[in-house]
């Protein structure tokens, strides 16, 4: 999808999307083609990590080399001259590292996702689980009753610069008058070693609950070999890549534009960023508590919300999910998030703050499938909607802080 617009862009959910984005190979087996099955529903899924630590050491122990060399040229006035000198800087150093940490505390991170999910089978052939979000919630609580930190840091390094003066007349600076070399090698070598000690009269205590709702999607696909092997992959849907489509070829051009040596998103001229369809609303809370002298005790806590004036529940209510059905040997079902409040990466920063649900720019999103069985082959086609997202419309989280 292309808007017209004074600044174009793009949006590109980030995989490759085709007209069938996956494609499975079964194999002819001599019985009879199993059915196909599906079943759907509204699930919860939960989890639960817990660390206590009671003293517990943590350490980390390592030494190495690294060296390289670097160029420049920098000019400056010398008297009536003017003066160009070019630096080649080369360094190496060998180093050790060593730390100790003991910790007592505890660690705590709990979340229950509401999904809407899909399974189709195709007898014990292949298996595909479709899960999509609803809305969800976080907690993450994190204890330090003591904590001991020892570290020992150590480096033998040494940097060789060899300079080349060109001196040239002031006026027109293009006449050389004399030029010399020049080299300088410093050798250095330091090392650092330090303990810092939380006694246990002292407490950290950081907690968050988070609650949010997003068009996130994952889909597993299971398949079962002659042999009784099972191969299974995944996909997942959910930021959106902006981009401007700079040579009007519809497509976003990775790589080009930017001379670097990676190869990912950012890597183009015609990336402008991300797009978020989320909305959430975090209280953060943060404490140190000192029990010999509680007047030392500080505490602070902060809300963010996205958008400040709708819950997630309602935004969450309006998720419209349509239950799969089979016509011959094709399973389809589709999700839209209408009107759901995007977040992007860009903009104005000092327009982002106390966004309403309009200051958003909510948009409608929407992901149709259709799951193609046959005796020989399935194929999961996808079907996208997008929304246009107003070019003066950048938004970030209202914040309320004590």
């Amino acid at each position: 999808m292309k808007i017209n617009a004074k600044h174009a862009v793009v949006f590109l959910i980030p995989i490759m999307i085709l007209t069938s984005f996956s494609s499975v190979l079964l194999a002819v087996r001599g019985a009879p083609p199993p059915s196909i099955s599906y079943s759907y529903g509204l699930e919860t899924y939960s989890t639960e990590i817990i660390d206590i630590w009671d003293k517990d050491s943590f350490i980390i122990n390592e030494s190495g080399f690294y060296s390289g060399s670097y160029d420049y040229t920098f000019g400056y006035r010398n008297d009536s001259y003017w003066i160009e000198e070019e630096k080649t800087v080369s360094y190496y150093a060998d180093y050790s590292f060593f730390q100790n940490t003991t910790l007592s505390g505890n660690n705590t991170l709990s979340m229950d996702i509401d999904m809407y999910t899909i399974n189709v089978s195709y007898g014990d052939v292949i298996n595909l689980v479709w899960m999509a979000m609803r809305n969800g919630t976080m907690m993450w609580e994190h204890y330090e009753t003591n904590l001991t930190k020892f570290y020992d840091f150590s480096v033998d390094s040494s940097k060789t610069t060899v300079s080349t003066y060109k001196k040239y007349d002031l006026e027109t600076k293009t006449t050389l008058l004399d030029e010399w070399n020049d080299t300088i090698t410093v050798p250095e070598v330091w090392s650092k070693s330090a303990t810092i000690l939380w006694d246990e009269t002292q407490i950290r205590h950081k907690k968050w609950d988070v609650e949010y709702t997003m068009p996130l999607i994952m889909l597993f696909q299971i398949y079962t070999t002659d042999e009784g092997e099972k191969i299974a992959w995944s996909e997942m849907l959910g930021e959106l890549v902006v981009y401007d489509d700079k040579d009007n070829n519809a497509i976003y051009s990775v790589a080009e534009g930017i001379p670097t040596s990676d190869f990912n998103y950012y890597t183009s001229d015609e990336f402008v960023g991300w797009l978020y369809p989320e909305a959430y609303d975090i209280v953060a809370m943060s404490e140190d508590i000192d029990l010999d002298e509680p007047w030392r005790s500080t505490k602070s806590n902060i809300r963010i919300l996205y958008p400040f004036d709708k819950s997630i529940e309602e935004i969450a209510a309006k998720i419209e999910f349509t239950e799969p059905s089979k016509q011959g040997n094709i399973v389809s079902w589709d999700i839209n998030y209408p009107d759901f409040p995007l977040y992007t990466s860009f903009g104005s920063y000092n327009s982002r703050y106390n966004a309403s649900f309009v200051d958003t720019s909510p948009g409608n999103i929407s992901y149709g499938f259709e799951y193609d069985i046959k005796s020989t082959e399935a194929d999961l086609s996808l079907t996208t909607g997008l929304p246009k997202l107003p070019i003066q419309h950048y938004t970030m989280p209202y914040r309320d802080m004590d």
